[in-house]
């Protein structure tokens, strides 16, 4: 099978899994993410956070922009354009890139525990995660969101850490 066909594959099964579970589910997911978040240095050394809003099929993003914000951290949130490139938002100005941004929170529909993701086939994250070397770079999920082995190819952007609702996951490429 070919890595296309494999991650084609994967991202049918996970697409499955997550549509069967409920709101309240994510928004659980997205409690407890933000409970381990919270604790975490680099997440409360940052000032500067590239966060999203959840789909409904995504750990709920809302309590952690929600708490970011109330700590005092700047929080962008991207939207895509037609080109494949990402404008950001921040108190309701936008940027072309975000502020040097310390934490980066991405998401996907599966992750491993090398620091590969895989996202949902556009490629946004993957054309905009290599400009950002500067910044910690986290794949966040639920737990059930973890696989042994995401295919990848060459342009595939990898984590330095995967944050779940159950643990925090130091990736090859951040030892």
């Amino acid at each position: 099978m070919s890595i296309i066909s494999s991650k084609n594959s994967l991202r049918k099964t996970l697409r499955a899994v997550l549509l069967s579970e409920d709101s309240s589910f994510f928004f659980r997911c997205g409690l407890n993410l933000l409970s381990l978040l919270s604790r975490w240095q680099p997440y409360c050394n940052s000032q500067r956070i590239l966060a999203f809003s959840s789909f409904k099929d995504e750990v709920d993003t809302s309590p952690i922009i929600d708490h970011a914000t109330a700590s005092g951290k700047e929080v962008f949130l991207p939207k895509t354009n037609p080109d494949f490139t990402m404008d950001f938002y921040c108190n309701e100005k936008i940027f072309s890139q975000p502020c040097a941004t310390d934490l980066i929170l991405v998401p996907g529909l599966a992750f491993d525990r090398m620091g590969n993701r895989l996202g949902r086939g556009k490629g946004f994250y993957d054309r905009f995660l290599p400009q950002c070397s500067e910044a910690t770079i986290c794949g966040i999920s639920c737990d059930l969101q973890l696989v042994n082995r995401v295919p990848v190819e060459i342009h595939d952007a990898t984590m330095d850490f995967i944050i779940t609702d159950k643990e925090i996951i130091p990736c090859s490429k951040s030892l």
